[in-house]
């Protein structure tokens, strides 16, 4: 993971809970991505079996309609995860990411991540309860969306 500070690592929302010793740790099995405007990070329908976190720049998640159109669902930041449920289930991706400007990306795969559980089980623990945690904020702010958008179909903002 040449070049990456841990300083960003920490303050990203897997780093939460991690120590700096546990991040010089994640630093031998992760590397670093770097994408431009436009740029997809993952498309629907593939499976990366990686763990992205955002150290730089915006990604957009978007659901394809139409060849070369699609729609925007949500905007990742720094700090932010993506491909989590791929990482944890080797499931395919649902919806497409791409690069909102440049971004960078700290890129974690699912095969070194796995060797880290017989030397290292305390990072593991920490990353998969980083991941529970971005997972359980977005159920939450699906649910959100989801209470909001039933009161406006039953019209209870208009009376």
């Amino acid at each position: 993971m040449s070049g990456l500070s841990c300083e960003k690592l920490l303050q990203s929302t897997i780093g939460k809970d991690l120590t700096a010793d546990d991040c010089a740790i994640l630093s031998n099995i992760a590397q670093t991505r770097k994408l431009e405007n436009k740029d997809i990070l993952f498309s629907a329908g593939t499976s990366t079996k990686t763990l992205f976190v955002v150290l730089s720049g915006k990604i957009d998640v978007t659901k394809d309609t139409l060849p070369g159109e699609w729609t925007h669902i949500h905007t990742l930041h720094q700090g932010d995860m993506a491909g989590e449920m791929s990482f944890i289930d080797g499931n395919t991706h649902s919806l497409t990411l791409r690069a909102n400007g440049q971004a960078e990306l700290l890129c974690i795969g699912k095969e070194p991540f796995e060797t880290l559980l017989l030397t290292h089980p305390h990072v593991v623990y920490h990353i998969v309860r980083a991941i529970t945690r971005s997972t359980h904020h977005a159920l939450r702010r699906m649910n959100d969306q989801y209470i909001e958008l039933n009161k406006f179909i039953t019209n209870q903002y208009m009376g």
